[in-house]
């Protein structure tokens, strides 16, 4: 039985079909970033995925703070 909510299994079932995006942020520290991937690649079943890395600038994070 899942457990998961609907948006979940669609990011899993777009992993497995080789559709899945990662995204890593420039804040990320790299053992999240590292645990991260394994656990999308396990996730992909032998799926090809693709890893986008964006830069997070200090003005970015504040302006989303004050918001």
């Amino acid at each position: 039985m899942n457990h998961y909510p609907a948006e979940y299994a669609e990011n899993i079932n777009a992993l497995k079909n080789g559709q899945g995006v990662v995204r890593i942020e420039s804040w990320m520290p790299d053992e999240v970033i590292g645990k991260l991937i394994r656990r999308k690649l396990e996730q992909a079943e032998g799926a090809d995925i693709t890893v986008t890395y964006t830069v997070i600038t200090d003005e970015m994070q504040q302006a989303a703070h004050n918001f």
